[in-house]
């Protein structure tokens, strides 16, 4: 099986040298450039189709924002959460985050399922723990930071700021 070319062991270090301690909620951007068949866990063997895809997470556990990110931009050998299996196949593209005391992943996960071109390519992928029909999704392109933060507004849920981190930093700095 021939990997994609994603990040080093220096641009996690750099990208997570980057993000906080503190805890919050976010979501991730990925590219999967081909077709490709997954077992996901104990959910299903499902064809991911070419495109954008996003995760959405919350990280209240000890390290916050900077652990549960850090593990997830790297690609793990053991697959602890449903991501883990699908990502080896996928590049990072960028993560919104915000530092939030209260967790915000099933309000962006509604937000995000609610957008006119998302799909759900799994149902419950991310999701078993919750009511939310998934935490993972499909686009054929990016959704808008700007967008967004308009939708959670209009749910009156933007209650703390949602900051971008992108690979692309790692060029400029």
């Amino acid at each position: 099986m021939k990997k994609i070319k994603d990040l080093s062991r220096l641009d996690i270090a750099e990208l997570t040298r980057q993000l906080p301690k503190e805890k919050g909620s976010y979501l991730l951007f990925f590219e999967m450039k081909h077709a490709k068949t997954i077992r996901v866990g104990k959910l299903t063997e499902t064809e991911f189709l070419p495109g954008f895809y996003a995760y959405v997470g919350s990280a209240f556990g000890p390290g916050g924002l900077h652990a549960r990110l850090r593990h997830h931009l790297s690609i793990s050998e053991r697959c602890h959460w449903h991501l883990d299996y699908v990502r080896p196949e996928m590049e990072f593209l960028c993560l919104w985050m915000t530092e939030d005391k209260e967790s915000r992943e099933h309000d962006w996960a509604s937000v995000l399922q609610d957008l006119p071109t998302a799909e759900i390519p799994v149902k419950d992928l991310g999701a078993t723990d919750c009511q939310c029909r998934a935490h993972f999704f499909r686009f054929d392109q990016l959704p808008t930071l700007c967008e967004f933060r308009k939708q959670l507004r209009l749910r009156g849920i933007l209650n703390a700021g949602v900051d971008e981190v992108s690979r692309y930093q790692l060029e400029v700095a």
